[in-house]
């Protein structure tokens, strides 16, 4: 799918590939952000959504304090009120969400192509390694016409098998024999910011076949979360929710 994104997307977006990572999450966020916001401010009744949030919080109040006295029976008729007015709500927020779910959609895929991984460079040495069910043993096989790999059997041990691979620039082709059956996959060496996808799921005895690109770490390799280290996903909606506030407040977007 990225064949058909990327003509379109790169034009426009390519540049984010030239500066820090985090830099370029930051503005998506901002673009991204504005254009949300900017979108409920002029599809949606504003006056209607202000009205209808303040009554739906009056009403909230209101069971609030029909549930302290424990008077259900009135609680319950103005929760009943309430909920049209919910629905009301909603319909009005969700036209805006019908215009943007595409496009959005879209940018998140081509982030996923470029911002998850590092690409496999030109003759960089580079992992593959196969998954396989429990309690499988003996050899698997993995060959190609165009890589070069150090030991082309292995056994499987501990569920696993690793080769180490290099190669020329370009996509190439890899095979993985096991018990008689073949399992084929590409992978993509390149000096841009893309790649592959890494791992390739697969059901039977052989669970997954994988190449292990290196993670892209918009903060760094040093910065972690007591262990964990985070992806272009976590900085985004980081980003994402203190600018959406921010231009809401400053629109004046209900």
């Amino acid at each position: 799918m990225i064949e058909f994104i990327d003509p379109f997307l790169n034009p426009v977006l390519g540049w984010l590939l030239d500066v820090p990572p985090i830099l370029a999450l930051l503005f998506l966020s901002l673009v991204l952000g504005l254009f949300s916001t900017l979108l409920q401010k002029y599809m949606t009744n504003q006056r209607k959504m202000k009205n209808l949030k303040d009554e739906t919080k009056k009403m909230q109040k209101q069971m609030k304090e029909y549930q302290k006295k424990k008077q259900e029976e009135k609680m319950m008729k103005v929760q009943a009120k309430m909920m049209p007015l919910q629905m009301d709500l909603m319909k009005e927020s969700f036209k805006p969400l019908i215009v943007t779910m595409i496009p959005f959609l879209v940018i998140f895929f081509w982030l996923s192509n470029h911002f998850a991984f590092y690409p496999i460079l030109p003759e960089e040495s580079f992992e593959v390694n196969a998954e396989f069910a429990k309690g499988v043993s003996g050899s698997a096989m993995l060959s190609s016409e165009t890589l070069t790999i150090a030991t082309p059997e292995q056994e499987v041990a501990e569920r696993f098998a690793k080769w180490d691979v290099t190669g020329p620039l370009g996509t190439h082709s890899l095979v993985l024999s096991f018990a008689g059956a073949e399992f084929t996959r590409d992978v993509l060496i390149t000096t841009e910011r893309k790649y592959s996808r890494p791992e390739e799921k697969i059901k039977g005895t052989v669970k997954s076949f994988n190449v292990a690109n290196k993670k892209l770490l918009p903060m760094g390799e040093s910065f972690n979360l007591f262990g964990w280290y985070p992806g272009w996903i976590f900085y985004y909606i980081i980003f994402s929710i203190p600018v959406s506030l921010g231009l809401k407040k400053l629109l004046k977007v209900v």
